[in-house]
């Protein structure tokens, strides 16, 4: 029998977690600049798959990163989206980012997405956090399912989902429009359940 999940603003899920190496909070006011640099040292990176973070095409401000840490600290309140920051323990360093969103809470479901600043690529830190959000979609948010939908070619991006436990179930072809070209993009779906 499927358990009803209360009224998601009723939930109290903490806004810390930890891991082995990394401290994971949502935003909040002043966060804007570690995300500004952490945007800026990424933004190469970053523009490769678009598709799915029209955002980085855009030049960041300091006031728009500002902006966006307090707009994401409303929606954490409001349940409609849960970004959170990663930050290395050993030296505070902001080393990327994780989200959920889209949550349909009649399943309940929604859509996790990350990407890590690229000093830090390479460390196996997405691949924590994700490990470490998986339990807590589960436990405190009463999710049955979480999906990510990394672009078909993001082969870094993929591998983050099979380290973290996640099942390839498919590609959805032309699931996303390129916004520099129009072409569409192909989304790998990989999703783990309750």
């Amino acid at each position: 029998m499927i358990r009803a999940v209360p009224h998601p603003i009723l939930l109290n899920p903490p806004e810390t977690i930890q891991t082995d190496r990394l401290v994971m909070r949502s935003t909040r006011a002043g966060d804007g600049p570690a995300l500004f640099d952490s945007i800026v040292r990424s933004l190469p990176s970053l523009r490769r798959y678009p598709a799915t973070m029209e955002w980085v095409l855009s030049t960041p401000t300091l006031d728009a990163c500002e902006a966006f840490c307090r707009e994401q600290h409303a929606e954490w309140i409001l349940r409609r989206g849960l970004m959170l920051m990663l930050f290395e323990k050993a030296t505070q360093q902001h080393v990327g980012c994780i989200g959920l969103r889209d949550f349909q809470w009649a399943v309940p479901r929604a859509e996790i997405g990350y990407w890590v600043s690229t000093p830090h690529g390479g460390k196996g830190y997405i691949t924590e956090g994700l490990r470490a959000m998986t339990p807590f979609c589960f436990e405190q948010l009463q999710l049955r399912r979480v999906e990510a939908f990394p672009d078909e070619e993001n082969v870094a991006s993929c591998r983050v989902c099979e380290r973290a436990g996640y099942t390839r179930e498919g590609v959805l072809r032309g699931r996303e429009i390129d916004p520099r070209n129009r072409s569409l993009r192909s989304m790998t779906v990989y999703a783990v359940t309750r």
